[in-house]
């Protein structure tokens, strides 16, 4: 596992991003809501896949930005192939949505070793449901091709069509890495957070090069060019010196 620094003065922020190269491309989301954990407001283990062992908790710390604008840790991993290539998981500081309100968490990635996001993975949460818990369950998900123009958004997003062999599960599971110990510590619903846990068959990409994973950052809407709330690898500056 590597590390990527990038400077970026006009917004004082610093990329550090996990890059973890595969030797295919990248990944998309697919769940049936018959067949995703989490999808009743079961709080379970996942049902199928594997969970990743490489992660990266959010750079800025526990509760850095508030309510369901927090992520709080990305992962991934390699698969077996058959059909999974990788598996990535992305945990979300919250563990409940109500009403109609819905969360976007998406993962970026770029393909060609410029630090720019070309590619990326959109899944947007919603809740299960007042009889169901009120579970942050999920809903869709999104495959873009992007302008390779930024490190934390897709500029000029072209939706990639499914249908996709590439599965995803949503669970609430006891995975939130800001304990009471740490600053600023606990995490909301601390040991809770939810978790997007993805197999990813890179088939569904087709061959656009070797991906390195660059951030995982939630959005305020569905549109994935638009500026994140929070990212894990994005660090905030205090001051310009810091950038």
């Amino acid at each position: 596992m590597g590390k990527i620094e990038q400077q970026r003065p006009t917004k004082c922020r610093m990329l550090r991003a996990v890059a973890i190269t595969v030797a295919c491309v990248l990944f998309q989301f697919q769940v049936s809501l018959t067949g995703c954990a989490g999808t009743l407001g079961i709080r379970s283990a996942f049902a199928s896949l594997p969970e990743p062992g490489g992660c990266q908790n959010d750079v800025d710390g526990a509760n850095d930005e508030p309510g369901q604008k927090d992520v709080t840790r990305a992962c991934t991993g390699l698969g077996d192939g058959l059909p999974y290539d990788l598996i990535v998981s992305a945990n979300w500081d919250e563990t409940n949505l109500s009403g109609h309100n819905t969360a976007d968490v998406c993962s970026l990635f770029d393909s060609d070793n410029d630090d720019f996001v070309d590619l990326a993975v959109c899944v947007t949460l919603q809740s299960s449901g007042k009889a169901n818990g009120k579970f942050a369950v999920f809903k869709a998900l999104r495959l873009f091709a992007c302008g390779d123009s930024k490190p934390d958004r897709c500029t000029n997003s072209v939706l990639i069509p499914g249908p996709y062999t590439t599965q995803c599960e949503v669970a609430q599971k006891d995975t939130d890495p800001f304990s009471p110990a740490v600053d600023g510590g606990p995490g909301d619903e601390f040991p809770d957070d939810t978790e997007i846990l993805c197999g990813i068959d890179l088939d569904d990409f087709g061959a656009v090069g070797a991906p390195s994973l660059l951030e995982t950052c939630s959005y305020p809407s569905t549109i994935p060019n638009s500026d994140p709330s929070d990212c894990i690898f994005l660090q905030t500056c205090s001051k310009d010196s810091d950038c």
